[in-house]
């Protein structure tokens, strides 16, 4: 699902939201497909988390990220904590122990 829509943002804030706070120490996450970015905003406003990796197969969908958050700040691609990766999420090689 990936929609702007205010009801869907709202539905997309729980894939944080409650792993945050199943175990609230999260110092970092894997995005698999980015959409329309909002599970992705919410990551980054979390001050907490440390690295954020976000995979996504398509470079187009990534690239129209400035369009879908065109104020200052807003963009969830821009955040230093954040990592982009271009390719398939089912390979992509995430090693929780990595980086921390």
């Amino acid at each position: 699902m990936a929609s702007t829509v205010a009801i869907a943002r709202r539905y997309m804030s729980f894939f944080v939201y409650w792993p945050q706070a199943v175990h609230p120490g999260i110092k970092r996450a894997l995005l698999i497909a980015y959409g329309g970015g909002s599970t992705a905003k919410v990551l980054t406003d979390i001050p907490g988390i440390g690295l954020i990796d976000i995979v996504d197969n398509s470079r187009d969908v990534l690239e129209m990220s400035p369009y879908i958050f065109p104020g200052p700040g807003e963009d969830p691609l821009v955040d230093p904590r954040v990592r982009v990766h271009v390719e398939d999420g089912r390979f992509f090689p995430f090693d929780d122990a990595a980086d921390l």
